[in-house]
């Protein structure tokens, strides 16, 4: 079991801006790695092996090796965190499995750009003693909405802003769905407008409008993301007969003020971590405890596959390229 090694092995492969915060947050370790990272650009390999010398306390053991080229990695690895775009994920899952048998894998969303790879891996990762966890942090950095309500009780939930609506609705339905126990998901309407932006990454988009969903119990969700509205801002509300929940995000902060039934108000502040300070404690609970806070692949993949058919439709609608897959990271 990994608690009784002396040494852990990590692969991180895509050294972007996540890959390389996923490096720096484990170089901080006080436990000895050895931390492997591949990348096609030298300019991010480069950057990774910036941020892990910049780490200022490590443990002295604690080594990185970069490389392009993944079947150069001759030793075991124990973990596996896969930071790519979502167009070339499938490919760089089958090559980790073709050249290792890690106990975890991570993987970043939005998890294919495919629908037809959702149903393919669920399968595979079935057949392999492999865990596989999705990066959709947000239920449990959250987990301070979990105090105020009782997963018996009905309540809506409100995401409004400018904020991502292809990339990051499945970290609002991973809020969700934490929140109402795991109860089955449902979409119940979407709606589009014919405003889009072209990504940061080239060859990806994103939509604007609302997407509605319900769990089994009726617990609602509405998400709602508007061209107009300021991106450094994000609004959550939570509605039940108990009290109004109003969660004003703004960088690094959530600024929550409570209104109950009977009057009272009062205020909350709490912080939002930076993934360089979350990986570190993602993976050690993994080393220990064969478990983590992250949701499983299974109810990531059902948090995805309620709306990327419908991002599909609307991207064939305006005449977007489809063939290569659905165009959002």
């Amino acid at each position: 079991f990994f608690k009784k090694k002396i040494q852990m092995n990590i692969l991180v492969i895509g050294c972007g801006n996540i890959g390389s915060r996923h490096i720096q947050s484990l170089a901080e370790a006080k436990q000895e790695l050895s931390l492997y990272a591949v990348d096609n650009s030298d300019d991010s390999l480069v950057k990774v092996v910036n941020i892990f010398n910049d780490v200022p306390i490590k443990n002295k053991k604690t080594t990185l090796i970069v490389t392009k080229d993944i079947t150069e990695i001759k030793n075991e690895i124990d973990i596996v965190i896969v930071a790519s775009n979502s167009r070339e994920r499938a490919k760089l899952i089958e090559s980790v499995l073709d050249n290792f048998d890690p106990m975890h894998i991570i993987l970043e969303k939005v998890l294919f750009n495919k629908i037809n790879d959702y149903k393919k891996f669920e399968n595979l990762f079935d057949q392999i003693g492999t865990k596989v966890w999705v990066n959709q942090y947000m239920g449990y950095e959250f987990s301070f909405l979990s105090k105020y309500i009782n997963t018996n009780d009905k309540f809506q939930m409100k995401v409004s802003g400018n904020w991502g609506l292809c990339c990051n609705s499945v970290h609002y339905i991973e809020i969700f769905h934490h929140l109402c126990g795991r109860l089955p998901l449902n979409l119940i309407d979407c709606s589009f407008s014919d405003h889009y932006n072209k990504s940061k990454r080239d060859g990806y988009y994103e939509l604007f409008g609302t997407i509605k969903i319900a769990s089994s119990q009726n617990h609602e969700l509405i998400i709602d993301c508007n061209p107009n509205e300021d991106e450094s801002i994000k609004i959550i509300e939570i509605n039940t007969e108990l009290y109004k929940l109003k969660d004003v995000w703004v960088s690094e902060h959530h600024n929550c003020n409570f209104i109950s039934k009977d009057g009272k108000n009062f205020s909350e502040r709490h912080y939002s971590r930076r993934q360089s300070e979350r990986t570190l404690e993602v993976v050690e609970s993994l080393m220990k405890n064969d478990n983590c806070n992250l949701p499983l692949y299974n109810y990531s993949s059902c948090h995805h596959l309620l709306i990327l058919d419908q991002f599909k439709k609307k991207f064939i609608e305006l005449g977007i390229d489809v063939n290569r897959g659905v165009p959002i990271t």
